[in-house]
């Protein structure tokens, strides 16, 4: 907490907070929550996710759902997805299917997208073309039909 606050700081938070979640993911997430009000929360909410997320995708998930929208945890919950939908692709659609919208959710889909594409070429597909926000489900959309394109031209 030494750096001046920029970049370099907020990544050493990221990668802080991702190490520590690789050992101990309770305590990280409670240091990540404590950021809530500094421009370093994004960084150490997404670095507490994705690590957590390949110990206890649940537990990971249910995490990030409890707390209030950020664009670290917004990236966090589609990193969390995909990791999930690789391990139990019923549960983790399941998940997004009892999700409000919300930006988070359109992030969720599209890590779940962009993982059952290569488990189902046109679950993906459709999948992607569920996401609300237009910027998100073109990306995930062109993503997802490279891979079907790749496997069914």
């Amino acid at each position: 907490m030494g750096l001046p606050e920029g970049r370099l700081r907020s990544s050493a938070v990221g990668r802080v907070a991702g190490h520590l979640a690789g050992s101990d993911p309770a305590t990280a997430a409670e240091w990540a929550e404590g950021f809530s009000a500094s421009r370093d929360a994004d960084y150490a909410i997404g670095g507490v996710g994705s690590s957590w997320v390949q110990r206890d995708p649940v537990a990971a998930v249910a995490w990030l759902g409890g707390l209030p929208d950020s664009g670290g945890r917004t990236w966090a919950m589609g990193a969390a997805l995909g990791t999930w939908t690789g391990r139990d692709p019923e549960a983790a659609g399941q998940f997004i299917n009892d999700m409000s919208d919300s930006p988070a959710r359109d992030s969720a889909i599209r890590g779940y997208a962009n993982r059952v594409v290569h488990m189902n070429p046109s679950a993906g597909v459709e999948w992607a073309g569920s996401i609300t926000d237009p910027a998100i489900r073109e990306d995930a959309l062109v993503r997802t039909a490279r891979v079907y394109y790749e496997r069914n031209r």
